[in-house]
C-alpha cells in the first residue's frame, strides 16, 4: 500500500478486460503482430517469442504479447480518455484513507500522455500503482466486476469468543461488467 511501482505485464489482463467491457474487442478479433516488431510513431515495440502473424485477442492475452496489449491499449486510450484506468482504482487511495501510509499511485492527466506512451499503458508503463491497487483491480475481475474499498481486519470475535464473518462496511461498486 505504501510503495508505487510500474505494473508492467500485470496491466495486460486489465487492459483487455477494459477493452472487452467497452466493446472495442472480442475474444475472436484478430490482432496483427507482424514479424514480432511494431513500429509506431517513431518507436518500436518488440514482442515475446513466438508472437508473430495474426493472433486472436484471446491468444494474444494468453501469450501475454506486448504488441497485442499495445494495440489494444492504443484503441483504449487514443482519445486520451483515461477514465477507465481511474475506475479500476489507480491514481487514488483505494483504502479510502483507512490504511496507514497508503499511496495513491501516479496516473497523469490525460493531456500529459503522448501518443506513444498511450500505447504503452496497456503494457503497464507510464503509470505507477501500489500492490494494493493491483490486488483490488484483480479482485474486481474475480468478483464479477464489483469492488469494495479494501481495509485491514485482524479478526472479529463475538463476546462469547466465536469468530464471525466480516461484512464490508461499504456497498460493492460495479467498476466493470461481468
Amino acid at each position: 500500500a505504501m510503495m508505487n511501482f510500474e505494473p508492467g505485464s500485470l496491466m495486460k489482463p486489465l487492459t483487455y478486460a477494459l477493452a472487452l467491457d467497452r466493446g472495442l474487442v472480442l475474444p475472436e478479433m484478430e490482432i496483427d503482430h507482424g514479424n514480432g516488431v511494431w513500429a509506431y510513431n517513431g518507436t518500436k515495440l518488440y514482442d515475446v517469442p513466438g508472437a508473430t502473424g495474426v493472433l486472436s485477442v484471446a491468444k494474444a492475452l494468453a501469450m501475454r504479447t506486448e504488441i497485442g496489449a499495445g494495440k489494444v491499449g492504443h484503441m483504449m486510450w487514443k482519445d486520451r480518455n483515461i477514465e477507465n484506468i481511474l475506475r479500476l482504482g489507480f491514481g487514488r487511495k483505494v483504502g479510502g484513507g483507512t490504511i496507514y501510509g497508503e499511496e495513491a499511485g501516479i496516473v497523469w492527466a490525460s493531456n500529459r500522455y503522448d501518443t506513444v506512451t498511450l500505447t504503452r499503458l496497456g503494457l503497464g508503463r507510464g503509470l505507477a500503482v501500489t500492490a494494493l491497487q493491483i490486488a483490488n483491480a484483480y479482485a474486481a475481475l474475480a468478483n464479477g466486476g464489483k469492488t469494495v474499498a479494501p481495509h485491514l481486519v485482524m479478526k472479529i470475535v463475538s463476546t462469547n469468543g466465536v469468530a464471525s464473518v466480516y461484512k464490508a462496511k461499504e456497498p460493492f461498486k460495479k467498476v466493470i461488467s461481468d
